[in-house]
């Protein structure tokens, strides 16, 4: 188990939701905190709120710009000192149309916080913690990473594009960090009561500003009945601390990935009798028949 006493964390997307009790729950453990999130009003009642608990700072920064990254680690390293944890949390969403009639300043956007916030953040925070052979990164992916489903109120698929992008980022990391003494984590939550429905308040100027409409009628009201974000925020450091890598809230969702899992298979199943059906063959000009003389070929 990790002590994270005297540890010094930044999370970003942190003035609400799930990463403000990420930010609770690292301060609950005697962490000091960077709390990060494009709202600077909102950083501040967040730096207020948390301010009882222990060390906590509050910066604006706007993750989908790498330059702004870049500044904010001479700011958080310069009054913190060398970062420990990186919880890459914000995130935004768009599902009111299907991929076809989405907008492009959406689907950039989306991608533009959810998946390239990600990999800003560990481009420039991920290099120091290999050098001082110690370190944890999380990053706030969703059960939309790994599962696509119908729903009455959403379209799930721009949404879930860049979740899955940050589920294999974030694979991809964790080998590559081996033996680095940096760890990593991915947090898939379920439906959580946060404000994201309203994420395109915040949507900076080069994408088209602040806008509304990014989620149906509806959607707002089914998420505020979701998990409490402070008890998200506890199982996420539960696992920074015991070294989980898939964080899981909603359990009772496995059927849906299990399904989905299941269709999987069936198709590796579909394409090995493919391919043992094909093994023996003649070509025949530019087209390659089965040999029907072979016994893999019959049946």
């Amino acid at each position: 188990m990790t002590d994270l006493a005297g540890a010094r964390a930044l999370v970003t997307g942190a003035a609400s939701g799930i990463g403000l009790g990420i930010a609770r729950a690292l301060l609950g453990r005697g962490a000091a905190v960077a709390v990060v999130d494009i709202d600077a009003e909102a950083v501040e009642a967040a730096v207020d709120q948390l301010g009882e608990r222990g060390t906590v700072s509050g910066f604006r920064a706007d993750v989908s710009e790498l330059d702004e990254f870049e500044a904010l680690r001479e700011d958080v390293e310069q009054r913190l000192g060398p970062l420990g944890i990186l919880a890459n949390n914000a995130g935004v969403t768009y599902n009111a149309e299907p991929l076809w009639a989405s907008p492009p300043a959406m689907v950039e956007w989306s991608f533009a916080v959810n998946v390239m916030g990600v990999y800003h953040g560990v481009r420039t925070f991920v290099p120091g913690m290999i050098d001082r052979g110690r370190g944890h990164i999380m990053n706030t992916a969703s059960i939309s990473g790994f599962l696509v489903r119908p729903h009455e109120l959403w379209h799930q698929g721009l949404y879930a594009a860049t979740k899955y992008a940050v589920v294999a980022l974030s694979e991809s990391l964790r080998l590559d960090l081996a033996g680095s003494g940096v760890s990593v984590a991915v947090l898939a939550p379920g439906a959580v009561a946060t404000d994201i429905a309203e994420s395109g308040r915040s949507r900076p100027g080069r994408f088209g500003g602040p806008t509304s409409g990014t989620s149906r009628s509806g959607v707002a009201a089914l998420i505020s009945g979701g998990m409490d974000p402070r008890l998200v925020g506890e199982q996420a450091v539960h696992a920074i601390e015991h070294d989980r890598f898939f964080v899981f809230t909603h359990p009772e969702l496995s059927g849906l990935v299990t399904e989905r899992h299941g269709t999987i298979m069936i198709g590796l199943e579909e394409s090995a009798a493919y391919v043992t059906r094909y093994q023996a063959h003649e070509v025949d000009g530019d087209s390659i028949r089965p040999d029907h003389h072979s016994s893999s070929a019959r049946g």
